[in-house]
């Protein structure tokens, strides 16, 4: 007879005290950016699970699994992404640049009190989100400011400029 730790690795689906430990842990989706709730995530081996052989295959235990969402675990077995799972969690982009997540957990909050700069403060969701629309309404009208001056033939510096017009040459009627 085996041991329960043993017998409990080499079942595909973790128990029910390590599935809730790891969502407490994780306290949400690992991956980059996510914020999708632990509850509602997928645990998934970081080494493979082997179906055919459990005891040589990615045991199911704490070390090797994390949680992700329902998009990104089908994101990470596209084979667009990889993760390297050596000395913590580390995504690799199609690009080839890493990543690290940082846990939002139990063990996150630890790391964040730990590393966090408490002079560094961090923008919220919606910060994030009107530095976009103010940064998209910028280019917008940058696009549309190249897109009169182009139109305008009377201009000094205006592509569409007749040749020896002198719309500007003459001072002003005042």
């Amino acid at each position: 007879m085996r041991p329960p730790s043993v017998t409990a690795a080499t079942t595909y689906r973790p128990g029910t005290v390590l599935d809730t430990w790891l969502r407490v842990l994780a306290g949400g989706c690992e991956w980059l950016h996510c914020d999708v709730a632990a509850w509602n995530t997928d645990l998934d081996h970081h080494r493979p699970f082997d179906h055919s052989d459990p005891a040589a295959g990615g045991p199911t235990v704490a070390g090797n699994l994390t949680a992700y969402c329902r998009n990104h675990h089908r994101l990470k077995h596209s084979g667009h992404w990889q993760v390297d799972a050596e000395g913590g969690i580390e995504m690799v982009a199609p690009t080839g640049h890493r990543y690290r997540p940082r846990s939002s957990g139990i063990l996150g909050a630890r790391e964040r009190d730990r590393v966090a700069d408490p002079g560094v403060s961090r923008r919220t969701r919606a910060q994030n989100t009107a530095a976009r629309i103010r940064a998209e309404r910028r280019r917008r009208q940058a696009r549309l400011d190249a897109a009169r001056w182009r139109a305008m033939p009377n201009l000094p510096n205006s592509p569409n400029r007749p040749a020896g017009a002198g719309a500007f040459d003459e001072p002003p009627p005042f």
